[in-house]
């Protein structure tokens, strides 16, 4: 039997990212969402103490939801590099489909990334294994020379994180998403097995 609690946290969350894709972060409110929901304010403030708590638990529901399909990418059929590629595009597909990372200018990226360290540093762990498992997968395959599986999932792990939360909010965006084939090319030709 399902937890109505828990539904009602849930469509919360979801009208939450909804509303932040189209306003952004600094401009949504409480009062939005709750309008949007087709509650009052007070009904919000029952399943979140503050507009903090709801953000976070936005960010988590779509880094959760991003990190399923890049592990659907991982156990795709394929080769190794079309599955590296393949996360890295996600991750800034994602990105922009959710709307959570447009829109922001400094001050606000800061202060959402102080919100959300915690939560930041665990997808960057989970991201961090996905990537290895290509990475080993590759070199089990013959197709990649990677010397420590370790060092190298981490840096291309935290590089692309980096790249993301960088260039969110700015034009950037845009043209390192659609420039992802030449990035995912040049770094190919490091890992590649000649």
């Amino acid at each position: 039997m399902s937890d109505p609690k828990e539904e009602k946290r849930t469509r919360f969350v979801e009208v939450a990212i909804d509303v932040i894709s189209r306003y952004g972060i600094r401009k949504t409110t409480l009062d939005d969402i709750a309008k949007a929901a087709g509650v009052s304010t007070p009904s919000i403030y029952y399943y979140f103490p503050n507009k903090n708590e709801l953000l976070r638990a936005a960010l988590s529901s779509t880094v959760n939801s991003l990190l399923g399909e890049i592990e659907a990418v991982v156990h795709s059929s394929g080769p190794p590099e079309a599955k590296l590629i393949a996360a890295w595009r996600t991750v800034f597909s994602s990105a922009r489909q959710s709307g959570l990372l447009t829109n922001l200018d400094a001050m606000t990226k800061s202060e959402v990334l102080h919100l959300t360290q915690d939560l930041v540093e665990e997808a960057n762990r989970r991201y961090t294994v996905l990537i290895r498992r290509v990475l080993e997968e590759g070199q089990t395959k013959g197709a990649f020379l990677v010397k420590d599986l370790e060092a190298t999932a981490t840096v291309l792990s935290v590089g692309f994180l980096g790249l993301l939360l960088n260039t969110a909010g700015n034009a950037q965006f845009d043209l390192i998403e659609r420039q992802i084939e030449n990035l995912g090319d040049l770094i190919m030709n490091g890992l590649r097995k000649r």
